[in-house]
């Protein structure tokens, strides 16, 4: 409906945005019945002040702000708006989720409750789709009969009408014809629906604009678990499930009652303790049928109206394990690394991870990644030092069942000995840890003539005796003439260049000593060889023994605070050496 403004007020409109949203069709190109319509939303004037556009994940959104009244709940309000007819409800409740931060449960809000609602999206590929559209389905008066519905107990003061009235909003027409027709077929007992009494329980079938239709209730099911103790085992593990997908950052509902609507009308309720609803950002939403007792056809009619409902049901051979399995492979995440697939991620310090599931949410490097590990008594867990240093990767990690933090132990400190940055003393420093007697800075006669007339002299920068032989670091450049004459006298040389960095000098020093070192990347696995759930860091570095057989690992990287712990945990001093 356009509305009109008086000419007066457009120059005030100005200095507003207003919005309208424009249906875009072409009538050459015929569109197939079940397509959805595509929308554009643009700036044009409009006086409805309770609508504005807003930017949701890169889409534009038409929102409208409402304020719940008694009896509200989503899935009425996206219906009463004609939401659940034309949108992708997937991306409708992944929208609506984003635009109201504070509403945890989608099944449960409260009158004066503000909610803003997204009318419009803009088209985006890749969402899920809606299910194919279904065509109704009136539920004769036989039919709604046999369908398990609530009382109503009629209170002090009450009328038939005044109860309807205050539940529906049912036409006068539709009212006293089909509605009353149709309360009197379901309470046969009530002879005059004007006289009723306190106490007494009257049947209320639920209206719709179209037809009468009922909320239908899961059917018992043969399949309920044979005993208490077979009941209590599943209500542990859905606990439990619990506990570990709100750790994975999404919802579990399981308190309450879950309304799940038909697109022909009527609606679906699910009692949340015994079938928990897991309500991911993604949109999706799983149902977690515990106990096995969902009928199949009422399975099949949630998912044949939706697309983003799946149903999990669990079976008396399940575990919490098997339980977990099933559920993570419904909510299309990324990618899904099961026991023994290893995900392997780059860096400074690349990793190797293997663990019950190790999830991929998104590719955005480490951010969006989710370890998760299920213990029993004897497995070992990953050391603190080490979830610190994936934590602050941006990394999650969820073990089951949690520790408290003062069981988790502390770390070793590392000891770390630091350099100066300059050669001499990274040289000094290995000839100390290497067990090298050696002088500085010392003249060596090289040669001089019998009458003593001319000597030539040579500075020795570090000069010491290794293998009976007499041993010069050059740092100065000595220049490759003397040098040649240095070894024709039998000396023993190595220049060092300011060319070859810190990593090779260590390496060339070593070699010039005869000492074993390892100066490919080294992997350290975070467990023991052969465990399941192990992590494997590629740390880029040179290791050798010092004089007392003390592992050395000399590096260039700037290793955070949790990994030098680790590598002390593994018997390292650590030798942090200048960055090139």
């Amino acid at each position: 409906m356009k509305v009109l403004m008086p000419i007066k007020f457009i120059p005030y409109c100005l200095l507003t945005i207003f919005l309208s949203i424009s249906l875009i069709s072409s009538a050459s190109i015929a569109q197939e019945p079940d397509e959805e319509d595509t929308y554009s939303i643009s700036l044009v004037q409009t006086a409805d002040t309770h609508q504005e556009i807003q930017q949701v994940n890169g889409k534009k959104v038409l929102t409208e702000k409402i304020q719940a009244k008694e009896g509200d709940y989503i899935w009425k309000i996206l219906r009463d708006k004609g939401l659940l007819e034309k949108s992708n409800l997937a991306e409708l409740l992944a929208v609506l989720k984003t635009l109201n931060s504070s509403l945890e449960n989608l099944d449960l809000i409260h009158p004066g409750e503000e909610i803003v609602i997204p009318l419009l999206i803009a088209p985006a590929e890749g969402m899920p789709a809606q299910a194919e559209n279904i065509p109704p389905k009136v539920i004769s008066v036989e039919e709604a009969k046999a369908l398990d519905t609530r009382n109503y107990t009629i209170k002090r003061g009450d009328s038939i009408i005044k109860v309807i009235q205050q539940r529906y909003n049912i036409p006068d027409k539709e009212l006293y014809n089909e509605y009353i027709d149709l309360l009197k077929e379901l309470n046969p007992s009530i002879s005059d629906l004007d006289k009723v009494n306190p106490g007494q329980q009257v049947r209320i079938p639920i209206y719709s604009p179209q037809v009468v239709r009922m909320a239908i209730e899961p059917e018992p099911s043969a399949n309920t678990p044979e005993n208490e103790a077979e009941k209590t085992k599943f209500q542990d593990i859905g606990a439990q499930l619990g506990q570990i997908i709100k750790l994975l950052d999404e919802d579990w509902v399981n308190s309450g009652k879950h309304f799940i609507p038909l697109k022909s009308g009527g609606q679906i309720n699910l009692s949340a303790e015994s079938y928990p609803i897991i309500d991911l950002a993604n949109g999706n939403r799983i149902i977690v049928d515990l106990y096995n007792d969902l009928p199949d056809k009422m399975s099949k009619l949630i998912t044949s109206n939706w697309d983003n409902y799946k149903i999990i049901n669990l079976n008396k051979n399940d575990n919490l394990k098997s339980a977990l399995d099933k559920i993570l492979n419904q909510c299309d995440y990324q990618e899904i690394y099961p026991s023994g697939k290893p995900l392997v991620l780059g860096g400074d310090i690349p990793l190797r991870i293997t663990s019950d599931w190790t999830i991929k949410k998104q590719d955005k490097g480490p951010a969006g990644i989710s370890i998760v590990n299920i213990y029993d008594d004897k497995d070992v867990r990953i050391p603190q030092n080490i979830k610190t240093f994936l934590r602050d990767l941006d990394i999650n990690i969820i073990e089951h069942p949690q520790i408290e933090k003062s069981e988790e132990g502390t770390s070793i400190k590392a000891d770390i000995i630091t350099v100066e940055n300059n050669f001499s003393s990274i040289v000094e420093t290995l000839l100390d840890l290497t067990g090298q007697d050696f002088s500085k800075n010392v003249e060596i006669p090289i040669f001089q003539s019998q009458n003593q007339d001319f000597k030539l002299m040579v500075k020795a920068d570090f000069l010491f005796q290794a293998g009976g032989r007499d041993c010069i670091i050059d740092l100065k450049g000595l220049g490759t003439d003397i040098i040649n004459l240095l070894r024709e006298h039998q000396f023993r040389v190595i220049p060092i260049s300011d060319d070859n960095g810190a990593a090779v000098t260590v390496s060339n020093i070593l070699e010039f000593l005869n000492a074993e070192y390892n100066s490919s990347p080294h992997p350290f696995s975070v467990l023991d060889a052969g465990t399941e759930k192990n992590i494997q860091l590629m740390i880029t570095g040179i290791s050798f023994n010092d004089i007392n057989g003390q592992s050395i690992f000399a590096t260039t990287l700037s290793l955070p605070p949790a990994i030098t712990d680790f590598l002390s945990g593994k018997n390292y001093k650590i030798l942090q050496l200048p960055q090139s």
